[in-house]
């Protein structure tokens, strides 16, 4: 099963992804206040029998966005189950210009060895352009795994936002042992709910990637 799975850890990025959605690398953003979303995405190595599942609640409370994860691999014909906790917190001491944040995930298998894997980083936001339509992601931090050790975590991303309704995304990252390149296109269906497409690559595994993003004031 290790061998099996080890492309879509790559892929999935481990099992406790602390807040960054469909891509690796997060933004040091947080939920507003009173505000909840869900996240769920899928990932598929184009080889048959490699996916990754994933749903996400999250909300702010008291400051802080709280959430929960899911998820499943699946490589050749076995599975891996995994559930998590994340909480996140966010600075920002230019509004809309610099935020840098905190992110600490605790996630363990829910069969077998279930000794937690955690993961903590630091995510950092720069806005760029007249209207702060070109933003930049750095992420440092790193990955405790209770199988392999501590993995150092880095990832470099840039959202450009073309309208209200269009996107684009490109990241790097390294986490687990693994590079992932990968590009993508969002697009938001309102205010409040938005689709996302991509695709990447590295090390010759290439994946697909579709997620879903609904957000709601409670």
């Amino acid at each position: 099963m290790k061998r099996a799975a080890a492309a879509l850890l790559c892929l999935a990025g481990g099992a406790a992804r602390a807040a960054g959605g469909h891509y690796d690398v997060d933004d040091a953003t947080i939920l507003e206040a009173g505000h909840c979303q869900v996240e769920t995405w899928s990932l598929s190595a184009r080889r048959p029998g490699q996916q990754a599942l994933h749903l996400g609640p999250a909300c702010n409370l008291g400051g802080l966005e709280w959430g929960l994860n899911a998820d499943r691999l699946r490589a050749d014909d076995s599975r891996l189950d995994s559930g998590g906790v994340q909480v996140k917190w966010v600075a920002d001491p230019a509004a809309k210009r610099l935020s840098v944040g905190a992110a600490l995930g605790v996630a363990r298998h829910l069969v077998g060895d279930r000794r937690p894997l955690v993961t903590a980083y630091l995510p950092l936001t720069v806005w760029t352009g007249t209207e702060g339509q070109l933003q930049w992601h750095l992420n440092l931090g790193q990955d405790r795994d209770p199988t392999s050790g501590v993995w150092r975590r880095w990832g470099l991303a840039s959202d450009w936002t073309v309208s209200d309704q269009l996107g684009f995304t490109a990241e790097r990252r390294f986490q687990l042992g693994h590079g992932l390149t990968r590009v993508g296109v969002r697009w938001n269906l309102d205010a409040l709910t938005s689709i996302d497409f991509s695709g990447g690559a590295d090390a010759g595994t290439r994946m697909l990637g579709v997620g879903f993003t609904w957000e709601w004031a409670r």
